[in-house]
């Protein structure tokens, strides 16, 4: 039987305190940053700019140089002074407080473990601090005092000042002999598996191991070294949130820990990069752009950025039809590709705006007027819209009042003010700007429209200089399939735009549906964005010297989503989402298969197949091991893969003249 407790030890580094850079040692590299300012010009070159590398040889040698291996920072910065003789010990100690100063300031303390601590304190219970650390003692309890003053006020063993690590258990025989208890008698809380689990536990000591500090599969894949300093102040600041706030929930962590860095490069340098582009207002795009606005509107007012940021409720349904002048087979098939392969008489009706009767009249006999159309049926009854002089006229009268109404919008919203202005939207077919240009073309012949997306899959033919557009991340020749996932990480507060109304002060409002998709604790949703927004910002203006270049963020979050994390996946994947504008028959993102379930899928055709998932690798890492060997084994998924490495005819001739040569040969 276990022996309770006398004393309770906790480990301080990435315990109760953490840093908000994911590694270390890039607190140094931050210190490079301050020492090439001007104020440091007589400090020798390589040492500014190679500061990081510097320091890690010097506390080696340090290391190698101390009875048992337990270095100071005054000792690493003694190691500093013989590399550099030339240096006075006035600009040593300057750089050395430097490194102090930037350990203080990017310091936070763990919540949860620091509230466990003062429970024990509340109960009258002994508890000490043991730590591996360089640091004097003075800075220590600076740094716990900035977490919370009652930690500053515990008894500390340090290793730098005891000579004694935890590593080879010397530490925990200090705290033994002058706590006067059995090693039985502690129990020690860490995060390192040996030094705070494996060794206290063979001295027979009772041990918590902490885990939660090491990084989530998502901070860890742009957090490496190579990617640079931004990343891995990404990464620790996406830490931070988790780990600053006791038991933050799922929602918080998806908003700020992913969602947030990975729409922030494209936000950042849509408000920083733009400002010789000429528009005079950004209007972000309803639904998608809610968000964006958000983060947009924080990272303006922190930098200081005078723009004009609006928001602009649209939706292909409320203004497809508007940009319709006369229906032909063109503009009507871009009316109906709204429904995304979902539509039905009474689909199709709500987006012509005419009465389903109207439709009934014209309907081949051999179309179930319940059901989803067939893309033959569409076909079909398109032509006998076209053929149908009623429903044309119908389907015109219909496309004027609803020009009218969304031009009456766009008035009162100042878009008509402007010779040039800005759309923002995820993307990914830029057909709604494509519409509101064509609309206003004929009342401002000189209107100048450009849109930012975060991706594009197609390049209109209505692209021109004076209907341009920008892709940030996602191109046409490599658009992903996870273009509706990305649109989930983007839900607003209200739901899709119906159309417009004149208010009785006689200005135009939009018709709102409900909500479609809402996400648990959606407050805290937005909040996690919030935070990261605010705190990635705030690093920006306190190193105006650090490159804003997030490309390696933004790769590294978009292969998690197309190879499937299971994070997001777990906290979306449940979530209803209509696939069209149209559709009010909602199918879940990427629910958990069975093995029945998998095997359906496999034999299933696209249309059913995107019935039961819409992110089928979501699907895949949230499924058991069963399903997951099933989906693994899908002959199109196998066959797409082999397609995928051949891009030329010549190139697939080539291949299937091997696979004949060596059908022959055997």
């Amino acid at each position: 039987m276990e022996e309770s407790p006398r004393i309770y030890s906790f480990d301080i580094f990435d315990t109760l305190l953490s840093r908000d850079v994911a590694d270390p040692q890039f607190i140094w590299v931050l210190l490079s940053n301050r020492l090439l300012d001007t104020e440091f010009s007589d400090l020798p070159i390589d040492l500014k700019v190679d500061f990081k590398s510097i320091r890690q040889q010097a506390e080696k040698r340090c290391t190698e140089n101390t009875e048992g291996h337990e270095v100071t920072l005054d000792g690493i910065y003694t190691e500093i002074g013989r590399a550099y003789p030339e240096l006075q010990p006035t600009q040593l100690e300057q750089v050395k407080q430097i490194e102090i100063e930037l350990e203080l300031k990017h310091i936070y303390g763990i919540s949860e473990n620091i509230a466990t601590v003062l429970e024990h304190l509340s109960r009258g219970e002994r508890v000490i601090l043991a730590s591996d650390m360089y640091l004097p003692i003075d800075t220590i309890r600076n740094l716990l005092r900035k977490a919370d003053p009652k930690l500053a006020e515990l008894k500390i063993y340090l290793s730098s000042e005891r000579k004694a690590g935890k590593t080879n258990g010397a530490l925990f025989d200090i705290i033994c002999n002058e706590e006067k208890v059995r090693p039985s008698q502690i129990h020690h809380c860490g995060d390192n598996q040996v030094s705070d689990v494996s060794v206290p536990k063979a001295l027979g000591a009772q041990v918590s191991h902490y885990s939660e500090s090491k990084l989530t599969d998502y901070e860890a894949c742009y957090s490496d070294k190579y990617f640079g300093l931004l990343p891995n102040v990404t990464a620790g600041i996406c830490k931070r949130l988790r780990l600053s706030q006791r038991n933050p929930s799922q929602a918080y962590e998806l908003g700020g820990g992913f969602t947030a860095p990975f729409f922030y490069g494209f936000v950042h340098d849509l408000v920083h990069d733009t400002t010789e582009d000429g528009a005079e207002a950004y209007y972000f795009l309803a639904r998608d752009g809610y968000i964006l606005l958000k983060m947009a509107q924080l990272i303006c007012k922190q930098l200081g950025l005078k723009k004009e940021l609006k928001y602009l409720y649209v939706s292909r349904e409320s203004v497809y039809l508007a940009s319709v002048h006369r229906i032909n087979s063109v503009n009507l098939s871009q009316i109906l590709a709204a429904t995304d392969g979902a539509a039905t008489v009474q689909t199709i009706s709500d987006s012509l705006k005419i009465e389903a009767q109207v439709l009934q009249e014209i309907l081949p006999e051999n179309i179930d007027r319940k059901k989803h159309l067939t893309q033959t049926e569409i076909n079909e009854l398109k032509q006998k819209i076209i053929e149908s002089q009623t429903a044309c006229d119908t389907i015109n009268r219909s496309a004027r009042k609803a020009r009218e109404e969304l031009t009456a919008y766009l008035r009162s919203e100042g878009a008509f003010t402007h010779k040039k202005f800005a759309l923002v939207d995820t993307g990914w077919r830029a057909s709604i700007q494509d519409a509101i240009f064509s609309v206003m073309l004929h009342k401002k012949p000189d209107v100048e429209i450009v849109g930012y997306y975060y991706g594009s899959s197609e390049i209109s033919e209505q692209t021109v200089r004076q209907n341009a557009k920008h892709a940030y991340m996602i191109k046409p020749q490599n658009k992903q399939k996870i273009l509706k996932v990305i649109e989930l990480l983007t839900m607003s507060d209200h739901g899709r735009t119906l159309g417009y109304e004149q208010s009785q002060q006689g200005s135009y409002t939009p018709i709102l549906e409900a909500a479609s998709v809402t996400v648990n604790e959606k407050e805290a949703y937005f909040k996690g964005i919030e935070d990261f927004t605010r705190r990635m910002t705030n690093f920006l203006v306190e190193y105006p010297n650090i490159q804003a270049d997030f490309m390696a963020v933004d790769n590294c979050l978009l292969q998690e989503l197309i190879k499937g994390n299971k994070f997001v996946a777990k906290h979306l994947g449940d979530l209803a989402f209509a696939s069209g504008a149209f559709d009010n028959a909602k199918s879940p993102m990427a629910p958990e298969f069975s093995l029945l379930e998998a095997l359906q899928y496999i034999f299933s055709s696209s249309s059913q197949r995107n019935q039961m998932t819409q992110w089928i690798e979501g699907t895949r890492v949230r499924s058991s091991i069963a399903p997951k060997i099933v989906l693994a084994l899908d002959f199109r998924i196998i066959l797409k893969g082999i397609t995928n490495q051949v891009t030329t005819r010549e190139q697939i001739w080539l291949l299937l003249g091997r696979v004949r040569s060596k059908y022959r040969s055997n």
